[in-house]
């Protein structure tokens, strides 16, 4: 539990702290992405975590995970986590987010399970690479909407490089792109932040077998 003596959180807030792009500070100062992502960690190690706040009273925030049948120890934690879920070590995967925090979780917890993770932060940086080594990427996992060129568009242009990429969608809110649209563009996946880890990893497993 980590507390707090602060001014504490609205009940009309409180209910959507946890929220894709929930924000009460002012534009371009806060992306409200940052409790989300939390939130995603914690249920994707089948935890559970929850606030309690009064204005003017502070906050706090409370994390429970499970505990462990492994051995105790960092090594015997992470080896009872790769079993349980199984690896994708020596897999390829090419992540592209603008949010910065975003792109180093997917990068961390990615190369957690043995990936091989190159990450950027710009959609034209990533084509450029992708452009002069399409070969040297297994899948693809990109934001929608990113500035200069959302992620659909670099989905297509990728796909017309190498049509049998596997290319994952990920989108807070979108009107444009849908699950369907996603699938008859041809990409693998499409999934809604906050991203749920372990469906990604789902996901990528099961390329990542056949591709074996």
């Amino acid at each position: 539990m980590v507390r707090d003596t602060g001014s504490g959180i609205s009940p009309e807030n409180i209910k959507s702290v946890f929220d894709p792009f929930f924000t009460t500070k002012g534009v371009g100062k806060g992306t409200g992405m940052g409790l989300s992502v939390v939130h995603g960690l914690v249920h994707a190690a089948a935890g559970h975590i929850q606030i309690e706040s009064q204005p003017g009273m502070g906050t706090a925030v409370s994390v429970l995970l499970p505990l462990t049948d492994g051995p105790a120890g960092e090594a015997g934690t992470a080896q009872s986590i790769q079993n349980s879920h199984g690896d994708i070590t020596g897999m390829r995967v090419l992540v592209i987010d603008d949010e910065i925090a975003i792109a180093n979780l997917l990068e961390e917890f990615l190369g957690g399970y043995g990936a091989q993770v190159t990450a950027f932060n710009s959609p034209a940086a990533a084509w450029q690479v992708f452009e002069q080594q399409p070969e040297q990427f297994d899948v693809v996992i990109t934001d929608e909407a990113m500035p200069g060129l959302s992620g659909m568009h670099l989905a297509q242009r990728m796909l017309r490089l190498k049509p049998e990429l596997p290319i994952i969608l990920c989108t807070g809110y979108s009107e444009h792109v849908t699950p369907d649209s996603a699938a008859q563009a041809g990409l693998a996946g499409f999934i809604y932040k906050p991203v749920e880890l372990n469906a990604l990893l789902q996901i990528l497993q099961r390329y990542f077998k056949a591709s074996r």
